[in-house]
C-alpha cells in the first residue's frame, strides 16, 4: 500500500491508470477469507484432537509421546476437549461471517468465552489451555487490511476528481456518485471513512482499532508497516 501512495504522491495517473487501480481495489474481493481460515484451522485441530501425534508433532514432525496423553484419552478427556472445541470453533466461524464491524465484536465474546474456560481450572480444557489460539488478534488485523484497500479506493476516486475539476474535493460526499458509487464504509466503526485535506495533499483514513478519530495520525514501526493510531492512506501533493 506504501508504494502506491508513493506513485500517487509523485505521479500524475491519467484516466486509463485510474480505471484500472479502481478495479484491482474494487470491492472487497476476498471478504470471505477470515471465514476460510477459520473452517482450515477447525479441520486441522479435529485431527489434532483425533490423533496426538498430529497435534504434538515437534517442528521436526516428531511425536514424542507423553504419558498424560495416555491419561488424558483413557479418561475421556480428549473427548470432552474436542466437544468444547467444536462449540467455540463453530461460533468463530459464525462471527467470520457476519459484516465489519460487528465481526470484530463478535470475535471478541467468543475469544472471552474461550479464555474464561481456560481460566478455570478445569483438566478436561488442557489441551484448550496449550494448543487453541484466539482468533480475535487476527479479526483485527483482517479488518485493518479491508481499512487500508478501501482507504485506497477512496483515495483513487479522489485522484478522478482532481484529475477532471483540477483541484481537491472537499469531502468525499463530492465524489459520489460520479468518481464512486458509494464512500467506502470504516470497517472498525461502519461509518463512513474520514478524508482530511493537508496543507499539501491529502488524507484518506479509518480510526483503527482504537476506536478514536485521532485525525489521521498514524505510526510506523521499523518496517515501514503502520501500526496504532488510525489507518491512512496519504497523499502529500
Amino acid at each position: 500500500m506504501q508504494a502506491l501512495e508513493r506513485v500517487m504522491t509523485v505521479a500524475r495517473l491519467d484516466d486509463a491508470q485510474l480505471a484500472r487501480l479502481a478495479d484491482v481495489f474494487g470491492p472487497d474481493r476476498a471478504d470471505n477469507g477470515l471465514v476460510r481460515a477459520t473452517v482450515g484451522d477447525r479441520c486441522r485441530w479435529i485431527r489434532g484432537f483425533q490423533d496426538p501425534a498430529y497435534m504434538w508433532a515437534g517442528m521436526d514432525g516428531v511425536y514424542r509421546w507423553h504419558v498424560w496423553h495416555w491419561g488424558y484419552q483413557v479418561a475421556g478427556l480428549m473427548e470432552k476437549s474436542h466437544v468444547l472445541f467444536l462449540d467455540i470453533s463453530e461460533k468463530w466461524i459464525q462471527a467470520a461471517r457476519l459484516p465489519l464491524p460487528q465481526r470484530i465484536a463478535a470475535f471478541k465474546a467468543v475469544d472471552d468465552e474461550l479464555q474464561l474456560a481456560k481460566d478455570g481450572w478445569n483438566p478436561g480444557l488442557r489441551l484448550l489451555d496449550v494448543e487453541v489460539p484466539a482468533f480475535g488478534p487476527s479479526c483485527v488485523q483482517d479488518a485493518w487490511v479491508v481499512a487500508m484497500m478501501r482507504s485506497a479506493r477512496a483515495a483513487i476516486a479522489v485522484e478522478g476528481f482532481r484529475l477532471k475539476t483540477g483541484k481537491l474535493p472537499e469531502g468525499l460526499a463530492q465524489l459520489v456518485p460520479g468518481f464512486i458509487k458509494a464512500i467506502p464504509a470504516d470497517p472498525f466503526d461502519g461509518k463512513p471513512l474520514r478524508y482530511k485535506k493537508l496543507p499539501k495533499g491529502y488524507v484518506v483514513y479509518s480510526i483503527g482499532d482504537n476506536g478514536k478519530d485521532d485525525g489521521g495520525l498514524a505510526e510506523t514501526d521499523g518496517y515501514g508497516l503502520q501500526v496504532n493510531v488510525d489507518v491512512t492512506f496519504t497523499v502529500t501533493r
